[in-house]
């Protein structure tokens, strides 16, 4: 929550781009917002929004959204875990930007942005490719719960943007009077990153229980493996 990150700024140039164009619903909930750009921007284009991130980060991010005058609801929402049941099944777009970091993270991602949907749900994601282990891992789910309208490279975001050079990235918040440092707080990668704008493959409450059988039976299969693994031979077949 200290820092910038590239991939928050070219989603929030995104998220502008699309809101003013008018091709996005405007209820708009934010996983991971950090510093709380994304849904600063979106508040500024009109929607209503509700920026989370874990209790460690509130105080930070309330600090920010307060300095910018927007009404933006931060909530303490931890992915995997019980939210506010008026969020439940009542958000229009969910934004994750950079939440894709470690691999072990991505299933409650997931499972959150399934539980938070309904069916005409629009997700923005975007993945700076660090790892090619956890660009892999994200695809496989990708591939499983969602349709993927639309594959967007940095540039083609930015190409809207032909003010943005390196170093001036806080230029996309020059409308909005966004009360950030953004010079001093950009985390500068050299990483490629996509943006993903998702929908729900199906009705988001089946996949949501389809999700939760295949964990299930792979959490059986791990505890097995353990065993397997910490066990004798003979003590091996005894618990297979």
């Amino acid at each position: 929550g200290e820092l910038l990150w590239r991939a928050g700024i070219v989603t929030s140039v995104l998220i502008e781009d699309r809101l003013r164009a008018k091709v996005l619903p405007t209820k708009v909930l934010e996983l991971g917002s950090g510093l709380g750009l994304c849904s600063m921007v979106a508040s500024h284009c009109g929607a209503e929004v509700v920026a989370t991130d874990l209790e460690s980060v509130l105080v930070p991010l309330r600090k920010n959204l307060a300095a910018n005058c927007v009404e933006v609801e931060a909530l303490a929402l931890e992915w995997g875990t019980e939210f506010p049941s008026h969020l439940r099944g009542s958000i229009d777009v969910v934004v994750a930007s950079d939440c894709t970091y470690f691999k072990e993270q991505i299933p409650a991602l997931v499972c959150t942005i399934l539980d938070l949907s309904h069916t005409a749900t629009t997700v923005i994601l975007a993945h700076p490719d660090r790892r090619s282990a956890v660009t892999k891992f994200l695809m496989l789910f990708l591939q499983d719960y969602f349709i993927v309208d639309e594959s967007l490279r940095e540039e083609d975001v930015l190409s809207t943007r032909p003010d943005l050079v390196p170093n001036r990235y806080q230029d996309v918040t020059s409308n909005h009077h966004v009360a950030l440092e953004l010079s001093q707080c950009v985390r500068e990668e050299k990483c490629p990153i996509t943006l993903y704008v998702l929908r729900c493959k199906d009705n988001p409450e089946l996949l949501l229980h389809h999700f939760h059988e295949a964990f299930t039976f792979r959490s059986r299969v791990a505890v097995v493996e353990g065993k397997r693994l910490q066990c004798s031979p003979n003590r091996q077949r005894q618990v297979l």
